[in-house]
């Protein structure tokens, strides 16, 4: 298990069913991740505590729907601190008995960061172009053909 998560860019946090971390995995990506450096520390406590308390109430209520509907959700969700923004993807699968009761969560964290920098980057000059097509569009026919 290590290893597979080893090879990814996420963190998985596995809580039980009140929502308290029992392990944590983290990939070589978050290694040196300040936001969540200390997890070791967490063991056995509440989401609400290793979560920003910005966050934390929403998390919780994702989570708790998770176990309520036995159904994996995903959100994204943005973090700042000193100035600096975080985006994260959140992905949220229960862990059920043989009975199929939930029975705690599987959460995987993955920083999504430059991604989103990137689509909005990508936003800007898509918008950026249609403004100039709209003024020069004879230069559309010119880009058409050179493959732009």
């Amino acid at each position: 298990m290590k290893a597979i998560i080893s090879s990814t860019e996420d963190i998985i946090l596995i809580l039980d069913k009140d929502l308290h971390l029992i392990e944590y995995y983290k990939s070589l990506e978050f290694k040196n991740n300040f936001i969540f450096a200390k997890l070791e520390d967490y063991i056995g406590k509440s989401i609400n505590g290793i979560f920003p308390k910005k966050v934390a109430s929403g998390i919780e209520k994702s989570f708790r729907l998770c176990i309520k509907n036995g159904k994996i959700i995903q959100f994204d969700f943005p973090y700042s601190i000193s100035k600096e923004n975080y985006w994260f993807d959140i992905r949220v699968v229960p862990i059920v008995d043989s009975n199929k009761d939930v029975i705690g969560l599987s959460v995987a964290i993955r920083d999504i960061t430059q991604r989103i920098a990137w689509k909005k980057r990508w936003s800007r000059v898509r918008k950026d172009n249609a403004r100039f097509l709209k003024i020069h569009p004879r230069d559309s026919l010119f880009l058409m053909t050179r493959g732009g």
